[in-house]
């Protein structure tokens, strides 16, 4: 005859520590796992946006409350699947890869490190992009395209979009100016499109100097100007087929297509969608 199964106390306290709300699988708890992994989830969306670090308190909790559910356990329960040495391993890896694909085709969530898109987005900030239809797939340094196989959607001046500057692995944010075919004319941060001028109205000053408020393209947002003006030289150019120019809302502090040239349409990885 088949001897009682009980779940061993040392095995969900490492399950509780290292995978927290999944211990509760492995001791038999599904609807304990589900209120934890709610919670979890919410926490981690909590502490990405704050910079805190809430959701640690889950690796004592959870190894804590999978032990005294053990030794509450009844050996006479059935035992489920997801309580076998496969099936935490199994579920886990579903959801890693839901994760990923999540990330590499849909949305990716990134930290503004610095300050060449202030005052619109500030270090800091966590940002959301939409990457569907730019062909330019992967997350977490594995890439699964290259974007050479599309050419993305429409891209509109103004918008604000991730991409990889010419020469660069890491991936930046900035503002869309100039697209294909398009004769820009940049002096000291003011913009002229094909022999019109981007009008720009102040809008206050800060201890840097003046904010502006600029429109392009239907989208309203705020360029700041140093005082006094940065060192960067005056451009004139007239974007190839294909490329895109883009610069930081910080106009007078910003390396962009002024410094590193033309961005290719397949080297846009998606357009920022949200912000917070």
């Amino acid at each position: 005859m088949k001897s009682a199964w009980i779940p061993k106390a040392w095995i969900a306290i490492v399950l509780g520590v290292l995978l927290q709300p999944f211990t509760f699988l492995y001791v038999n708890r599904l609807m304990l796992f589900w209120i934890y992994f709610a919670a979890v989830v919410v926490v981690a969306v909590i502490d990405w946006s704050l910079g805190s670090f809430w959701g640690l308190a889950f690796s004592v909790i959870c190894p804590v409350h999978a032990y005294f559910s053990i030794r509450h356990y009844d050996p006479s329960t059935p035992r489920p699947w997801y309580s076998r040495w496969w099936g935490i391993p199994a579920i886990y890896g579903v959801a890693f890869c839901a994760i990923f694909l999540l990330r590499a085709f849909l949305y990716e969530p990134f930290t503004i490190p610095a300050s060449s898109m202030a005052p619109t987005l500030k270090p800091g900030d966590r940002i959301i992009v939409s990457k569907m239809g730019y062909g330019h797939y992967g997350t977490f340094g594995i890439q699964l395209t290259d974007g050479e196989s599309q050419g993305g959607p429409n891209l509109e001046r103004g918008g604000v979009y991730v991409f990889y500057p010419p020469h660069k692995t890491t991936p930046y944010v900035k503002r869309l100016v100039g697209l294909p075919g398009d004769r820009l004319k940049v002096v000291d941060g003011h913009i002229s499109i094909n022999g019109q001028a981007v009008r720009g109205e102040l809008a206050y000053r800060n201890r840097l100097g003046n904010v502006f408020r600029e429109s392009l393209g239907g989208e309203s947002y705020f360029v700041q100007r140093l005082d006094p003006g940065g060192p960067l030289p005056p451009v004139q150019v007239v974007v190839p087929p294909g490329h895109y120019f883009f610069l930081g809302d910080n106009r007078d502090n910003s390396a962009d297509s002024r410094v590193w040239g033309f961005v290719p349409s397949t080297d846009i990885l998606g357009e920022v969608v949200y912000v917070f």
